[in-house]
């Protein structure tokens, strides 16, 4: 049996090993050569000759769009696993037979072998339509002999628009007979095809000589059609590309569940998993955000600080899941008492941290005594237990005489101060 000549264009390891293993495991007929970067793939193109392709996307030296212009005439396929739905569309429209995610299982080996089958038989074809178009263009009689061996469907329209020929896939697609089609005006067989693309572009290649595409669904299948002016009138060869469209389609319904999982995980890495609030690496972010733009505009943004009080005796009495459920309803209270602007986090273990742009510190003052308030007056009850919570605030207002730290630090003495002082109140920083 002759062997598959196949260049693999990968620089991971790991994946050269998997794909080296699958092909021993299975005993495949494949002759390859491995690449690891694009100045190797592009040494090996042009000075070997191979069957087919297999190209990862990300290489150490740039990306495999740089040499597509080396694979004409190869079938290539074409795998990625962070590419998007604006990737894959790029790549099969460069003309990669296939698009396969690579994920971390590496579950795309599984059916790698069946789709370079598939690429090399769709290779064949296509040479043998590509022959078949050129040799229908030397003679008539050679048109009628070499077009009825294509299974896709033919035809072939005068400048009258009657049929001058079609071969038993057309005539088939249509639900007739190359017997009873050919010699008859095609819309006087089908009237409902004036309005479709598809006729249209028949009437534009008559019209202007120059080749034409198009796609168009008929039924449940996407039909393309490329035609070609003659001197008897036009010659359309189409083909069923329906597979490729639903796999393009599926290629974008996948993407797309992966762009929600990437937004969940960010996000997941961005919250507190008990209360659901921000966690310290998200309030960074949106400090540093406000600290950039208080250097542009100079409006003030307050810190709160809050600590719930005595909550290790409150851990100890009723337990901890009585204070996973205690820091669970004060984050709701918190949310509920807060501007859509300002920013809450979980700081520490039952300490939080509240970020509010564009307030000044009698406009904190206020929001930290009113949820003071509400958290004294909250009930906490907890299997059927009652339990009395308070926390303690200490409140600074940021200016351009200190740094960030330091302005978190002066809430967080503030706070101290209120808790030396009896707890359950608000301490506003004394600069």
């Amino acid at each position: 049996m002759k062997k598959i000549r196949i260049l693999l264009i990968e620089d991971d390891t790991v994946d050269q090993m998997a794909f080296k293993r699958l092909v021993s495991k299975k005993n495949l007929p494949y002759s390859f050569i491995i690449a690891d970067s694009l100045s190797q793939a592009e040494t090996m193109l042009k000075n070997k000759q191979f069957d087919i392709i297999v190209t990862d996307y990300h290489l150490g030296d740039g990306t495999a769009f740089e040499i597509f212009n080396l694979m004409e005439n190869i079938p290539f396929i074409f795998i990625t696993g962070g590419g998007d739905e604006e990737t894959a569309v790029k790549a099969l429209q460069e003309g990669a037979f296939h698009y396969m995610i690579k994920d971390q299982s590496r579950n795309y080996l599984k059916v790698l072998p069946s789709t370079i089958e598939k690429a090399l038989l769709h290779k064949q074809s296509e040479e043998q339509r590509i022959q078949a178009e050129n040799e229908l263009r030397e003679s008539e009689e050679k048109h009628r002999i070499l077009l009825s061996s294509i299974i896709s469907p033919v035809l072939a329209l005068k400048d009258d628009l009657t049929i001058f020929y079609c071969n038993d896939g057309f005539a088939e697609f249509m639900g007739k007979t190359p017997e009873e089609l050919e010699g008859k005006n095609i819309l006087e067989q089908f009237p409902k095809l004036e309005k479709s693309k598809t006729f249209q572009k028949y009437l534009e290649v008559l019209k202007t000589g120059k080749q034409g595409k198009v796609t168009e669904k008929f039924d449940n299948k996407y039909i393309h059609s490329r035609i070609y002016k003659t001197p008897w009138g036009i010659l359309s060869i189409s083909e069923d590309i329906t597979k490729r469209v639903e796999a393009e389609e599926e290629i974008r319904k996948k993407n797309k569940e992966l762009e929600k999982a990437y937004k969940k995980l960010e996000l997941l890495a961005r919250t507190d998993t008990l209360t659901r609030l921000a966690n310290r690496r998200a309030m960074w972010e949106r400090i540093n955000h406000e600290a950039h733009r208080f250097e542009r505009n100079k409006r003030p943004f307050a810190f709160i600080i809050g600590d719930i009080d005595n909550f290790k005796k409150i851990n100890d009495k009723f337990g901890h899941d009585a204070g996973d459920f205690i820091l669970k309803e004060i984050a709701r209270i918190f949310l509920n008492s807060t501007r859509k602007q300002d920013t809450v986090c979980r700081w520490g273990g039952e300490e939080f941290l509240f970020l509010l742009p564009e307030t000044i510190a009698k406009g904190a003052l206020v929001i930290a005594k009113k949820i003071r308030r509400r958290i004294a007056e909250h009930s906490f009850v907890y299997h059927d237990n009652v339990i009395p919570v308070t926390m303690t605030f200490g409140v600074s207002i940021f200016d351009k005489l200190m740094n960030i730290e330091n302005c978190i630090k002066r809430a967080d003495m503030a706070l101290y101060e209120g808790k030396k002082q009896g707890k359950n109140q608000v301490i506003l920083s004394e600069k």
